[in-house]
C-alpha cells in the first residue's frame, strides 16, 4: 500500500512539472509581458490568425470559430473543478452580457464529461456571485473540448485556466492566464479593440 501512495506522488509529481515545462515552452509567437496588470496578461505583437475549430455547445449546437469572424471572441479554457476558473466565471460572463452585441464568449471545458458542467451551471446559478447572469445568451456557447483537442490540441493550453482574445479579425491579440485578473481589466481590452 505505501508503495503504491509513493509511486502515486512521484508520477504527479512528473506530471505537474511536465505539464509547467510544456506550457512554458509551448509559447511560440512574439509576446512580451504587459506591464502594470494585475493578471498575467501577454499581448501578441503582429497578426497571429487562430486556426478554426469545430464544437458543439451544451445546447447541441455545432459552431466553428469562423462563424464569428466580425465580432471579439473570448475564448476560455477552464474547467469545473479548477477553483480560479470558478473565480472568474461570473466576470466573463458579465463581460459578455455587458457587450452583447460585440463579443462571443467560448468557455471550452476540459471536464471528462458534460454531466460536470452540468452541475455546475445548475450550482452557478445558485450562486449569488452569478446572480442575474445568463449562462444561456446567444453570445454564450459553453462547450465540452472532448480530449482536448481543442484546448492542448489547437491551442497549446495546459494549465487552466487560461483566456485568449481575438479580434474581430479572427487575429489572436491577448492571453490572460491564471484568473488573477479584474473585470475592469478585461472589458479595457475589449474596448480597445
Amino acid at each position: 500500500m505505501k508503495t503504491n501512495i509513493a509511486i502515486l506522488l512521484i508520477v504527479a509529481t512528473i506530471t505537474y512539472a511536465l505539464t509547467l515545462y510544456l506550457s512554458d515552452n509551448n509559447i511560440n509567437t512574439n509576446i512580451n509581458n504587459v506591464p502594470n496588470k494585475s493578471a498575467i496578461e501577454k499581448q501578441i505583437k503582429g497578426a497571429q490568425i487562430i486556426p478554426d475549430f469545430t464544437f458543439t455547445d451544451i445546447n447541441g449546437e455545432q459552431k466553428s470559430a469562423s462563424d464569428f469572424e466580425g465580432k471579439i471572441i473570448i475564448l476560455n479554457f477552464w474547467a469545473s473543478w479548477c477553483a480560479p476558473c470558478i473565480k472568474e466565471f461570473p466576470n466573463l460572463l458579465d463581460i459578455a452580457k455587458t457587450n452583447k452585441d460585440t463579443v462571443i464568449l467560448i468557455a471550452l471545458s476540459s471536464d471528462l464529461d458534460e454531466a460536470a458542467i452540468q452541475k455546475f451551471i445548475t450550482k452557478g446559478k445558485a450562486m449569488e456571485s452569478f446572480n442575474g447572469l445568463d449562462f444561456n445568451a446567444t453570445n454564450i456557447h459553453i462547450a465540452l473540448d472532448k480530449n482536448q483537442q481543442i484546448t492542448a490540441g489547437k491551442f497549446s493550453t495546459f494549465k487552466l485556466p487560461e483566456t485568449l482574445i481575438i479580434d474581430r479579425n479572427q487575429n489572436l491579440r491577448h492571453k490572460l492566464i491564471g484568473a488573477d485578473w479584474t473585470r475592469e481589466d478585461l472589458q479595457n481590452i475589449i474596448e480597445s479593440l
